[in-house]
């Protein structure tokens, strides 16, 4: 009962990430959103006038990613022994990990080169621009792997009947909605990137994730 309790709290404050995380990435200048667009001068001279956005769109994420590896390793629902359930969620946890490190690297990386770059020459500005900011996955597989847990998952709860099969729609399609990200990602299509955050970030996730939660402490 303890732990349907803590899930249900992990579930909204994760969903209040989301939210934020979708949010922000609409409030950041254009030059700042990097994924699909990639590094520029602009980029490092937008962030030295202004990070404010960019500090908190970060730190939203990472902390949403954070709490959702809590959730999906500790989310039990009928039919969660099964094999390919317990493979995919060992995918989605190494890719939340690997998706919140990644984030943290990023973000600081950004910081620091954007309070030097303008003291840096030509030469070691032109690497820069080149080299872009170092990433541990740079074509966004992670985010991938994520999306085929939730959207088996949401598979499962459609047989189990755990939430209503509306939702449980909703929550495959955010399953898919990742998706774009490693397609904007590997595309460089910005767009892609743009709807993942909007439609997953703002409404699909959130809609899925305080379902789970009202769900979650209904059973407490």
């Amino acid at each position: 009962m303890e732990n349907n309790k803590i899930l249900g709290l992990f579930s909204f404050l994760s969903a209040i990430g989301f939210i934020i995380t979708g949010i922000t990435h609409f409030l950041m200048p254009p030059e700042q959103l990097h994924f699909a667009r990639g590094i520029t001068s602009d980029f490092f001279i937008s962030l030295s006038k202004n990070a404010t956005a960019f500090h908190i769109h970060y730190g939203a994420f990472i902390v949403a990613c954070l709490l959702f590896m809590g959730i999906v390793l500790c989310a039990r629902i009928e039919e969660t022994n099964s094999f390919l359930f317990k493979i995919t969620r060992i995918w989605a946890l190494l890719g939340l990990a690997l998706i919140a490190l990644d984030f943290s690297r990023m973000h600081y990386n950004a910081i620091r080169i954007a309070g030097e770059f303008n003291f840096y020459g030509k030469t070691l500005k032109a690497f820069i621009l080149q080299q872009g900011i170092d990433r541990l996955e740079p074509y966004g597989i992670a985010f991938t792997l994520v999306g085929i847990h939730i959207f088996y998952w949401n598979y499962l709860i459609i047989r189990s009947k755990f939430l209503p099969v509306s939702i449980a729609y909703i929550g495959m399609f955010g399953g898919i909605v990742l998706q774009f990200v490693f397609i904007g990602t590997l595309t460089h299509i910005g767009p892609m990137i743009d709807i993942a955050a909007g439609l997953g970030g703002v409404i699909v996730f959130p809609i899925w994730l305080i379902s789970l939660a009202l769900r979650y402490l209904k059973i407490s």
